[in-house]
């Protein structure tokens, strides 16, 4: 914010930033329900959620201070939201599947071809 001529503390805008993810808690905690459609509704919320407590509390500043790029601060704010957002959706949720084909795969490969079945197995192969 000082970057923008702002006069609040940091200490207050690390606080106010991460307190707005306390919305990711409760997703978090819904999120063990096995339920991909479910997970990606809850932290949509928990994405919306904090970003209107960012904006919402950034706003007086951004009005006072600099109110001639007070909408460029909110644009930025919405980018950096939405990357997060998209980060946990594509990397947490949308590659569990893709994911766990890949690790049958090596199980059916480790089962056929017999390595990493037994210790016993390994050292005997290499005559130790």
């Amino acid at each position: 914010m000082r970057l923008f001529g702002s006069k609040p503390h940091l200490p207050t805008i690390i606080c106010i930033y991460g307190y707005s993810f306390s919305s990711f808690i409760p997703a978090c905690l819904i999120s063990m329900i096995p339920n991909t459609t479910l997970h990606i509704l809850v932290f949509g919320y928990a994405t919306f959620a904090s970003t209107s407590f960012s904006i919402a509390n950034y706003w007086k500043d951004a009005s006072q201070y600099i109110s001639s790029r007070r909408y460029f601060l909110i644009i930025v704010i919405l980018i950096f939201q939405l990357v997060m957002y998209l980060v946990i959706v594509l990397y947490f949720f949308g590659m569990s599947k893709e994911v766990q084909v890949v690790k049958e795969k090596i199980e059916e490969i480790k089962n056929i071809t017999g390595i990493g079945v037994s210790n016993s197995t390994l050292t005997n192969s290499t005559g130790v």
